[in-house]
C-alpha cells in the first residue's frame, strides 16, 4: 500500500467505511493482510477480524470453536501453563524468581482480562443466538448460516476495534 492509502486508513480509524470494486481488485487481500496486521505502519493495538463467508471446517464443538478464536487468551494461557512447567522444574533461586515474576504478570493480565470467565460469557451470548448443545454440537455439522452465526459470536466475544465481514448483506 502507498502512503496515501495507509493515511486515509488510519483517519478512517473512527468511521464506518465500505470497500467497494470490481471482481479481481485485491479488496479480500487488503482485508485479509489489515486482520493479519501484514501492512507496515498499521496500528497493532486496534484489534480486529476479518469473518469471511468461507469457514474453516474443524472438529471443534461450538463453545471451543470461539474460545480457541481468541488469540489472546489462548496465547495467555499457554504462557501460564509453559511458566508454571518452567517453574516446577527450575532449582536455580535467581531464574525461579525471574518466572516467578513473569508469571505473575501473566496471571495479573489473565485476571485483568476476565480470561476465567470466557466460557461463561460465550455460552451466554451463544444460548442468545439461539445455539443450545454448544458442549456437543460440533461446528462441521452446522449449516452456513449456523457457522455465520458462530464467526460472529467470535467476532463480537474478542473486544475489536474494527470488524471486517466479507459478505454483509445477509447480516
Amino acid at each position: 500500500l502507498s502512503p496515501v492509502c495507509l493515511g486515509s486508513l488510519r483517519r478512517a480509524a473512527s468511521i464506518n467505511a465500505e470497500y467497494m470494486g470490481k471482481n479481481g481488485y485485491r479488496k479480500t487481500t487488503l482485508l485479509r493482510n489489515l486482520s493479519n496486521y501484514t501492512i507496515e505502519d498499521f496500528p497493532v493495538h486496534v484489534r480486529m477480524v476479518h469473518v469471511a463467508q468461507e469457514h474453516k471446517i474443524d472438529d471443534y464443538t461450538i463453545l471451543e470453536s470461539v474460545l480457541v478464536s481468541d488469540s489472546v487468551r489462548v496465547k495467555l494461557l499457554n504462557e501460564q501453563e509453559r511458566l508454571e512447567e518452567e517453574q516446577a522444574i527450575e532449582e536455580d533461586d535467581e531464574k525461579g524468581d525471574d518466572i516467578a515474576n513473569l508469571l505473575d504478570a501473566v496471571n495479573s493480565h489473565i485476571d485483568l482480562l476476565e480470561i476465567d470467565k470466557s466460557e461463561e460469557k460465550a455460552s451466554r451470548i451463544l444460548k442468545g443466538l439461539g445455539f443450545h448443545e454448544i458442549k456437543r454440537t460440533k461446528t462441521k455439522d452446522l449449516s452456513g448460516g449456523w457457522r455465520m452465526r458462530v464467526e460472529l459470536e467470535k467476532a463480537c466475544k474478542t473486544g475489536l476495534d474494527c470488524w471486517i465481514p466479507r459478505h454483509y448483506r445477509g447480516l
